[in-house]
């Protein structure tokens, strides 16, 4: 296997590593992009209080704010968005 199929591959083997732990923290996963330069996992917004993240953005919208919020976990990035400013403090 050549370098570039096995840096892939462990791109991949992180991202399952990345999904078993989200699910175990009881997340809906959206998505999943691979790519060269980073993995994105994108979830619901997650039930669990103790599933936090860093807010990176705010996004107005027609019916308020969206707060675009990531974690890191196992390489990959977490990605889900909150409506309500309140949540993404707590």
């Amino acid at each position: 296997m050549n370098k570039q199929n096995r840096l892939f591959k462990q791109r991949i083997d992180n991202a399952a590593l990345a999904m078993q732990e989200v699910i175990k923290q009881g997340c809906a996963i959206v998505s999943l992009n691979i790519e060269q330069s980073a993995t994105v996992i994108e979830i619901l917004p997650p039930l669990n209080p103790q599933f936090t993240g860093t807010q990176i953005s705010t996004i107005g919208t027609a019916t308020g704010r969206e707060h675009v919020m990531v974690r890191r976990i196992h390489g990959c990035t977490v990605r889900w968005k909150n409506n309500n400013y309140f949540e993404v403090s707590a």
